[in-house]
């Protein structure tokens, strides 16, 4: 559920017209469509609820979006791993979910941040795992996609094996079969895996890591990102982004940074 923000649709970049606006905001409020790279099938971040319509944390931050730039928002599910190379082409608009990192601000521009992803690790009951160093030798599966490859990879062992899957049903199939030992998610992707694949007989165990999570701009579309950032503040500042996160990540939201 959104909250009702009269402020936030009245924001006036719905007409911008400056001489200075760039070609990609330009774009977006000519055909009063921002297209938003999500993706579908990591909940609470991003599924397709009981009506078959787009939901999740990403979405409604894309609806947020769209409303303060008086557009459409148009839902575009691209897995994980291509979000980044996807947008870099040119395929979309903006892409949601994406890790603050070096890496990631090599490829594309990045936003203020809307959340903080607490990276945790998972193993069953024959692998108890308290700590990082207890992962060398073993082999940890991740989701990709999300810039949080990288960071995961600086936190673990150097004999630790990190395998990548771009689906859940992967990662689940993985860990069934005894190809990965433990498992590496976002916190509240991490609640709803167990709870849908309870027969892994995976239990959390640790935070690994944290990082600020951002939307992702091609490079040169710096009015695009200025925009947006202003969306960000007064979503962040109005309350909204606090209720986002009560309601669809079912944690209370960090004091957000600004870049």
């Amino acid at each position: 559920m959104l909250l009702a923000t009269p402020w936030l649709a009245a924001f006036p970049l719905g007409a911008a017209s400056a001489e200075g606006t760039d070609q990609g905001l330009r774009r977006i409020l000519a055909r009063r469509e921002l297209h938003v790279f999500v993706s579908l099938g990591v909940p609470p971040f991003g599924f397709l609820d009981s009506m078959g319509q787009p939901a999740g944390f990403d979405v409604a931050i894309g609806r947020i979006l769209a409303e303060g730039l008086g557009v459409q928002p148009v839902f575009r599910d691209v897995p994980p791993s291509e979000r980044v190379g996807r947008l870099r082409a040119g395929e979309g608009d903006i892409s949601a979910n994406v890790a603050v990192s070096t890496e990631a601000a090599r490829l594309v521009l990045l936003s203020s941040p809307v959340t903080r992803a607490d990276v945790v690790l998972a193993s069953s009951v024959r692998h108890v795992m308290r700590r990082p160093a207890e992962l060398d030798g073993h082999a940890v599966g991740v989701l990709g996609g999300a810039g949080l490859e990288g960071s995961v990879a600086e936190t673990l062992p150097a004999g630790t094996r990190l395998l990548v899957y771009d689906t859940r049903a992967d990662l689940a199939a993985a860990t069934e079969q005894g190809l990965v030992e433990a498992v590496v998610l976002r916190r509240p992707v991490m609640t709803r895996f167990l709870t849908d694949y309870p027969r892994l007989g995976l239990t959390h165990r640790f935070t690994l890591t944290r990082r600020w999570m951002s939307v992702g701009v091609r490079f040169g579309e710096h009015d695009l990102l200025r925009s947006l950032n202003s969306l960000i503040f007064l979503a962040r500042t109005g309350g909204r982004l606090a209720a986002l996160s009560e309601i669809i990540l079912a944690t209370p939201q960090p004091d957000l940074p600004s870049f």
